[in-house]
């Protein structure tokens, strides 16, 4: 009579088997709950930068200010104008050129030389030219008479405030 040998038994692999086959089950049975998760969306959205647009309007181009000794000054009316879709505030300063300074001639503000204007408003400026020295005026002119070209500019700053 022949003996058989009993043939053991491979525990590691027998253990990865049933591993193999219990992460099989797990992987079937789960398979279908991913679906309960996906979200979707859409949507759209549109926008638009609102329009800046200020005018300063003056009186003319080339302006001609009479001054005489007469004590009466004269006006330059400056306009601010806000067509813009929001609020601005505005600064303006009168720059003048280096011979109108040395002749003796300032510049006054007859209201404030900044301020704010809201929406589609204007608002208008009086600068006033003034001799503060006549003799600077008239030292080189003879006659009843004398006539000087004053050079200045104008400067509006503006910036949105809302």
């Amino acid at each position: 009579m022949a003996k058989y040998k009993k043939a053991q038994i491979n525990i590691p692999m027998c253990l990865a088997a049933v591993l193999l086959c219990l992460t099989m089950f797990s992987l079937h049975f789960t398979g279908g709950l991913y679906a309960k998760y996906i979200v979707r969306d859409s949507g759209e959205d549109s926008a638009r930068v609102a329009a800046f647009d200020v005018k300063v309007i003056g009186d003319s181009d080339d302006l001609v200010v009479e001054l005489d000794n007469s004590g009466s000054d004269n006006v330059y009316e400056i306009t601010v104008n806000n067509l813009s879709e929001v609020a601005v505030a505005y600064d303006i300063s009168v720059i003048l050129e280096d011979s109108a300074e040395s002749k003796g001639v300032n510049v006054v503000f007859g209201s404030d030389k900044s301020g704010q204007l809201s929406v589609n408003t204007s608002k208008t400026h009086e600068i006033t030219f003034e001799v503060n020295d006549w003799s600077k005026i008239t030292k080189e002119q003879n006659g009843q008479s004398a006539d000087v070209e004053i050079d200045f500019t104008v400067v509006v700053n503006t910036v949105q405030i809302d």
